[in-house]
């Protein structure tokens, strides 16, 4: 277990290097090769469909999750048949929203609808999105194999793969139709290519949609709702204390706000390079009714995810002080108040990031999906409406960061006083 935890390390880590580099390098590149304004629409049609990818409503992670527990007891018909339902679910999805996109190209056709390459753009972006959303069967055919580090490591070259292409496409054309091309070819060449490297595995996960049935996975709906509280709470934490503390402190305040909160969230991240390597093994050894066997890697691993917590958070303390001012280019200074305040944030987050993932392993997560909705509306709610400015904004976050933890850890502890 423990190598198989360690090369889940190695991918994750392999995949937050990637996502770095993809953010620094983006920017500048665009910049250099388009105007500042014809960037800007592209990041405004890449956004539209990037709403898609919450169509699934959690349920590819559920039925992941359930597969992986029931091949560690050895179930592999009914791990088969939510194999099966899943394509069947997201092969019917692409061809709906191909045949929708279809229709209201003919339709704008008709009525003389001019600037077609946008709409055309985003119809080929919001197809690229399921293709995305779909690549997420072939790392449950990977989880479920107990293969886990596979898996990240095909979505992460896929991601890579589809930003050279994007990349390419800029370097050489402004027509954004082209680049989102680029971006669907390169992502179907990879999902073919996943497809096909299964098949060299030793698994009993069959291919096709042949005996599929969506009843399969009925019985997981209620969970992927659930699942799907902790992306829109998510959502509320990051866009709607932004937006308040934009309206009650000004727009350059929200600037520095929200590049602290980057650095913040950045350490974060690093605690799931461990927190999301040990996700696979909690699935497998909850699966397998091994609650003991779940609690020592629980335990162990929390005291490893509250070291690297405290660690990343003073790490980015470090970058507030002498990196910042030079990262931003003078734009935004170093606020002590702020730093201090962001390192409570980071390093609470860091915290309860383990007892959050493995609720989710287990599919546990309906009763913190429901609190940490729950706290982000309440806290959402009075910040705008006694105008709280970002000091108090900040106290918010934290507030809900900590008895996160608290809730977390008890629905954990709970768990394993359960008798399988």
């Amino acid at each position: 277990m423990n190598k198989k935890i360690i090369k889940g390390i190695g991918a994750n880590g392999y995949s937050q290097l990637v996502n770095i580099l993809i953010q620094i390098l983006s920017v500048p590149i665009f910049l250099w090769c388009w105007p500042a304004e014809k960037y800007g629409v592209w990041i405004m049609l890449i956004a539209i469909p990037s709403y898609l990818s919450m169509s699934d409503l959690g349920l590819l992670n559920v039925a992941s999750n359930k597969m992986n527990m029931l091949a560690a007891k050895g179930e592999w018909l009914e791990a088969n048949g939510i194999f099966k339902s899943l394509q069947m679910l997201m092969f019917t999805i692409f061809i709906v929203a191909t045949l929708l996109g279809g229709l209201i190209i003919g339709i704008s056709t008709l009525v003389g609808i001019s600037n077609l390459v946008y709409l055309l753009t985003v119809i080929v972006l919001g197809l690229n999105v399921i293709l995305i959303l779909s690549g997420n069967i072939i790392q449950a055919y990977y989880r479920s194999a107990d293969m886990y580090e596979k898996g990240v490591y095909w979505d992460v070259n896929s991601r890579l793969a589809e930003w050279l292409s994007m990349i390419f496409m800029v370097c050489f054309t402004d027509n954004y139709l082209f680049v989102a091309l680029a971006m669907l070819a390169a992502r179907t060449m990879f999902f073919i290519f996943g497809v096909v490297s299964t098949r060299n595995t030793d698994c009993s996960l069959d291919w096709g949609i042949g005996g599929a049935r969506f009843l399969t996975i009925k019985p997981l709906v209620s969970k992927s709702l659930s699942f799907s509280f902790l992306p829109f709470a998510n959502a509320l934490n990051l866009q709607g204390f932004s937006i308040i503390v934009g309206l009650t402190s000004g727009p350059l305040t929200l600037v520095v706000f929200n590049t602290y909160r980057t650095v913040a969230r950045m350490a974060i991240q690093f605690v799931s390079i461990l927190t999301h390597s040990v996700w696979p093994q909690f699935s497998r050894l909850y699966g397998a009714g091994d609650l003991f066997g779940a609690k020592v890697l629980y335990r162990n691993t929390f005291k490893l995810s509250c070291i690297l917590a405290f660690i990343m958070s003073l790490a980015a303390v470090v970058f507030y002080i002498f990196i910042l001012e030079y990262w931003t280019a003078g734009d935004v200074l170093f606020d002590q108040e702020m730093a201090v305040l962001f390192f409570i944030y980071s390093l609470l987050g860091g915290l309860w990031h383990l007892s959050r993932v493995f609720l989710i392993a287990t599919n546990r997560h309906a009763n913190i999906a429901f609190i940490f909705l729950f706290l982000n509306i309440c806290f959402v709610s009075v910040a705008y409406l006694c105008q709280f400015d970002y000091v108090e904004v900040l106290y918010c976050m934290i507030v809900i960061e900590f008895l996160s933890i608290i809730f977390s850890i008890i629905l954990v502890e709970n768990i394993f006083k359960e008798k399988l």
